[in-house]
Formats: C-alpha cells, sequence, structure tokens
C-alpha cells in the first residue's frame, strides 16, 4: 500500500493548478488523454481506495464502503460499517483493518471490530508476500512507526537512529533486496531489518524534506527502482527521485507550482515494468515509461478545475486508474480503459521491429508471449509483472534468432488481475498488457 496523505507542512502555498513538469525532457504525449466515468450509484466521501484480495473495492472515509459490480454498470455503493477509517488495509474478503487515531481489526467483513493498537494514523502496509519480511504491517504513530510481525495481534515501536525527531512518518514500502523504507516529515529513512529500526538516507534533513509518496518500478538497466515524491520547501517544488537501494537518492525530476499548503500529498502508482503513475494532489497525473527518467502529463482527474483534491488513487485489477475525492468533489472516478504502457502489444520507441502480444488474453490457464525479433539477439528475457512492479514469472532468458517466437506461459499460478510481460533485448523494450481471471 503506497497511498500517503501528509499533513505536518510547511506554512508555503502557490498557486492552485499551476501544474509544469521541469527537468528531463519528456516523451511527446498529448495531454487530456484519460477519459473517466463515475463509480457506484450514488457519490461518496472517500479518504482512501482498497482492493481486496477478492478484486473488490473498498473506500474508507467517515464510512466504510464496498462496491458491488454484480449488476453490471457502475456498481452500487455498500455500506460495510458505520466507521471513520482513513486507511483500508485488506488482508483477506473477511478480514480488514482500519486506521483512525488507532488500529482496529475486523474478523467478519465488519460487522465487528476490535482495538489492536491504540495509536495508528495516515497509512497502513503491508510487505508484499515473497519478499523478505512478507507479512509485515506497518502503520504510522504519533512521532514515529509502529510494526507488527504477527497479523497485528501485536505492535512494537521502530527505533530511529537519527539526530532529529522522526516526527510523522506517512509512507513505507520494500525492496528485493529487504530492505524497507519510509517516508515521512524529515525525508525518506531505510531499515534493514524488517522495520525495526531505521537509519537516515541522503534525504533525511530536519525540516529540509517531506517525504511523501514511494513506489516501486524496474530500472532501465535491470532491477529495481524506488521512486520517492519529495516536497523541498526551500525550492517550493515537489521533487522526484530515484534510488537504487533504498538509501541513497538522486533526483530524477521536478513537479513546480504542485505544492499545495495543507492539501494531502501525491501517489506513486506502479503499472508494471518501467511504467508509473504520479496523481498529484490537484489531479494532474503523470507517467512514466522509462524508470523515472522522464515524466509525461497524460490527464487530470476529474473534476478538471483547480479545486480537485485527490485523496486516495490507485490502480484496480481492471489495469484503470481509480481516484477517490472529497464527496463536493465529486466522489470516486475511474479511467474507462486501462492506462495504456509505453509500446503495449507492439514494438517500444527504443526498439524498432520489436514486437509482443499474449494469446489467449484475458486468460484462466495457459497462454502464450509471441514475440518477434528483427534481428538475432544474444541476449533476450520476457518477465512477467503483477500490478506492484514485482517480478512474478520468467518466459525465456538467453539468445534467439531473428524472427517469430512463441513461448508458454502458465498462468494457474498467478492470482486473478492485470499483468505486463516485457520483452528485453539490445535493440530495445516492448510491453503487452495480460489478463488473468477464474
Amino acid at each position: 500500500m503506497t497511498c500517503l496523505r501528509l499533513r505536518f507542512v510547511p506554512t508555503l502555498l502557490l498557486a492552485a493548478g499551476a501544474v509544469v513538469l521541469l527537468g528531463t525532457a519528456a516523451p511527446a504525449r498529448a495531454q487530456g488523454v484519460l477519459v473517466w466515468e463515475r463509480v457506484g450509484d450514488h457519490t461518496i466521501d472517500a479518504d482512501d481506495l482498497e482492493f481486496a484480495p477478492d478484486d473488490a473495492l473498498w473506500a474508507g472515509s467517515s464510512r466504510i464502503w464496498r462496491l458491488d459490480e454484480s449488476g453490471g454498470g457502475a456498481g452500487v455503493w455498500d455500506e460495510v460499517a458505520d466507521r471513520n477509517a482513513l486507511r483500508l488495509l485488506l488482508v483477506s474478503p473477511d478480514t480488514l483493518l482500519r486506521v483512525a487515531g488507532a488500529i482496529y481489526r475486523s474478523l467478519d467483513g465488519g460487522d465487528s471490530w476490535a482495538l489492536l493498537h491504540p495509536d495508528g494514523r495516515d497509512f497502513l502496509y503491508e510487505v508484499p508476500h515473497g519478499r523478505p519480511h512478507g507479512g509485515t504491517f506497518m502503520t504510522g504513530t504519533n512521532g514515529g512507526l509502529a510494526r507488527s510481525t504477527d497479523r497485528g495481534a501485536t505492535w512494537t515501536q521502530a527505533v530511529f537512529e537519527t539526530s532529529t525527531s522522526a516526527n510523522t512518518m506517512q509512507s513505507a514500502v520494500a525492496l528485493a533486496n529487504g530492505r524497507i523504507v519510509a517516508a515521512g516529515s524529515n525525508g525518506l529513512l531505510y531499515s534493514d531489518d524488517g522495520g525495526a529500526t531505521f537509519h537516515p538516507g541522503s534525504l533525511w534533513e530536519y525540516l529540509r524534506y517531506l517525504g511523501y509518496a514511494l513506489g516501486v518500478v524496474e530500472a532501465p538497466v535491470g532491477g529495481e527502482r524506488m521512486l520517492a515524491v519529495v516536497a523541498d520547501p526551500v525550492r517550493g517544488h515537489l521533487v522526484v527521485y530515484g534510488s537504487a537501494d533504498g538509501a541513497t537518492w538522486t533526483e530524477l525530476a521536478e513537479f513546480t507550482g504542485a505544492f499545495e499548503d495543507g492539501v494531502a500529498g501525491p501517489d506513486v502508482l506502479s503499472l508494471g515494468g518501467t511504467s508509473a503513475l504520479v496523481v498529484l494532489n490537484r489531479g494532474a497525473v503523470y507517467q512514466t515509461d522509462n524508470g523515472g527518467a522522464s515524466w509525461a502529463l497524460v490527464g487530470r482527474a476529474p473534476p478538471d478545475t483547480a479545486l480537485t483534491r485527490a485523496r486516495s488513487s490507485v490502480i484496480g485489477p481492471d489495469g484503470r486508474l481509480y481516484v477517490a475525492l472529497r464527496e463536493s468533489d465529486g466522489g470516486v472516478w475511474r479511467t474507462v480503459d486501462p492506462v495504456p504502457v509505453a509500446a503495449e502489444g507492439g514494438p517500444a520507441p527504443n526498439g524498432v521491429g520489436l514486437g509482443l502480444r499474449v494469446e489467449p488474453n484475458p486468460s484462466a490457464g495457459a497462454v502464450a508471449l509471441l514475440l518477434t525479433l528483427p534481428t538475432a539477439e544474444a541476449r533476450v528475457r520476457v518477465a512477467v509483472y503483477d500490478g506492484l512492479g514485482r517480478e512474478v514469472a520468467v518466459a525465456h532468458e538467453g539468445p534467439l534468432g531473428a524472427g517469430e517466437h512463441r513461448l508458454p506461459l502458465n498462468t494457474r499460478e498467478l492470482a486473478p488481475g492485470v499483468y505486463v510481460a516485457r520483452l528485453v533485448t539490445g535493440r530495445g523494450v516492448a510491453v503487452a498488457r495480460l489478463a488473468v481471471t477464474r
């Protein structure tokens, strides 16, 4: 869970809606290409959006809602509980946690709740299974972080080895190397022991950096790259940083005019492979298809006004972007179509002649990855990534001759959802989206 809303901000106010991207030149892309539709049968107030393991959409605010799409169309919002839930963590279809100043757990889908920890705020995060420390829960507390290694039954406060106060921590994300990175009011920290102890990274300085959002993508040269959106009060802008290890950070790009006093922070959403979105607080949506090296404005969250305040955003199992707004701004919206990634279903701009497609698609079982190589390649790698950018399968790694190739892939071990297949050669990259159903 990478949704993050920062409430501790310095006194700084920039012109609302004046969003301009500086830094590395972005690839050509038309603005406003996202087409939206309203979600649900009526407008709800939503601070947080989460998809449950059964792919149902939940929303939390002053109440907890679940979207019933069995009747088709926009779906129906069913009230699950008349309970405050500024953050949600859906562990299973029946087990969920909520944060509202404290942490509560329900084992019956929201009918009853038990207090787990008296201090919980701002975010809930679960380290993905299959990674080191998988299943560890983390939340912000009054002045730091707490973690649970027993599915929320008990919580312990993390230790911060810094010379300055940790203050308010707002987000955490795990890397494949086992390192956990946390973002907060003084910047970015990292942990090598599963969140028990945190050390300051290169972007940690008292009242100098404000860590907003974290996400993980594939680096253009392979391996993982963590992306962090950080507010720099001195410069007055939001800055995107990248890191291979979660400790040392390099500036990639800058969003000017996007940092407003007292407004919820942005989200970083992985699209699989090297692609990701940043949804800014005023609704501007930027996309990268090269691991964060460059960004392009691809649209705005509805309604397209200076008053839009995006509270939360998430990529659904259907590959579409979902955005939560205040009730007065229009409630919950989603894109009509899945968010496209670089050269989906065809050659990438830096890989002319490369081709990749999936048949059949969608599928509940075996599929074929069909790739086209214009020349023989000494190194060809075809891998599949889930919605969080994690590698879940490798279909081929090694040399291949020129022409068309058919690679089998069994999806029965994959959970239902949307995945991205990525072909990497010396000539470039091509990607294709795969939908797994049951």
